[in-house]
């Protein structure tokens, strides 16, 4: 899937998390959508990096 740069698998409240990189929120929007709607997929969560 586009955007992905990097995922893993891991313990806890979470079972994948996915690292994107995208030019503006809009195409990031358009992934987040991809994966929340893939077969099997419950609940996401998106955190943004916040630049200082």
């Amino acid at each position: 899937m586009e955007n992905i740069e990097v995922a893993f698998t891991a313990l806890g409240r979470c079972d994948v998390v996915a690292q994107l990189k995208s030019e503006n929120i809009e195409t990031l929007s358009k992934t987040v959508f991809k994966i929340a709607t893939l077969p099997g997929v419950t609940a996401t969560e998106t955190l943004i990096e916040a630049v200082m």
